[in-house]
């Protein structure tokens, strides 16, 4: 996908030292904090992810807590990612890493790499997006000093976030195929808000979102609410991320279909 927002110019030093007022427009600061986040090199991100499905009167809550560091440098892009996923009350632990165009992902010791070039790695992570910015699309955008900080909070409605959600898509194209057609129409988004707290100079310093959703599961719907909050801190220039030594070993998508094929024909009795 293409760039969220176009890379505007960084803050000035005035604003870097007297912090915010409420003079200061929301939408600017919104879009130069966005901007600068894609502008941002290496980064540690820090995320809390819970989502809850209702379901008649039973309701089921899962949670994910991840550890990421980013490491960006002109053309290159790595990922090391580390975390857990709690459904249940079970601890579930994985663990995702990106290099040299390939996507690797370990849970529960089962291990799978694809190849995904870079600009899809991009758009999956959110470090690269379409140029169409939120804000016009936003019911609510307010802006609150808190010194040399401020918090940005926004809602945006759900019928303005479904006309979002496809300019985005017909902005940034290809077009979907029929698979990612389907799969996108047992998904229906609802209404989003959060809160975003910068510095003085436009870096994002931690965020807070919720996203309603609607699953289309047969005849029935299922109502959603996932909630993220993640807190940002930059790395020290010349972190060196650390990838497990075994990355070569893992099995393609292809290769780990086969290989559970296999096994349940082998565990088939004999005739």
């Amino acid at each position: 996908m293409k760039k969220f927002l176009a890379i505007l110019l960084a803050a000035g030093l005035v604003a870097s030292l007297s912090g915010f007022t409420t003079k200061d427009d929301p939408a600017e600061v919104y879009e130069q904090a966005m901007a600068k986040s894609l502008e941002a090199g290496s980064q540690q991100m820090d995320c809390d992810m819970t989502m809850t499905l209702r379901y008649g009167a039973q309701t089921l809550e899962i949670g994910m807590d991840f550890d990421a560091q980013v490491v960006r440098d002109g053309e290159g892009y790595q990922m090391a990612m580390t975390g857990s996923l709690d459904l249940l009350g079970q601890q579930l632990p994985m663990e995702l890493y990106y290099l040299d165009n390939w996507c690797y992902m370990d849970v529960l010791g089962q291990k799978v790499k694809t190849r995904m070039p870079l600009d899809q790695m991009l758009a999956l992570t959110g470090a690269q997006a379409s140029t169409l910015s939120p804000v016009p699309y936003m019911e609510k955008l307010t802006l609150e000093p808190q010194g040399e900080q401020a918090q940005l909070t926004y809602r945006i409605p759900q019928a303005a976030m479904i006309r979002y959600f496809e300019d985005v898509l017909a902005a940034t194209g290809p077009a979907l195929t029929a698979e990612e057609q389907a799969q996108m129409e047992l998904v229906k988004l609802g209404s989003m808000d959060g809160t975003l707290v910068v510095d003085g100079e436009y870096n994002t310093l931690s965020e807070d979102a919720r996203m309603n959703l609607f699953l289309y599961v047969g005849e029935d719907v299922i109502p959603c609410t996932l909630r993220m909050a993640v807190d940002y801190s930059p790395l020290a220039a010349g972190t060196q991320l650390q990838f497990p030594a075994d990355l070569a070993s893992y099995p393609t998508e292809e290769q780990l279909a086969a290989q559970v094929a296999a096994q349940q024909a082998a565990a088939q009795p004999a005739a």
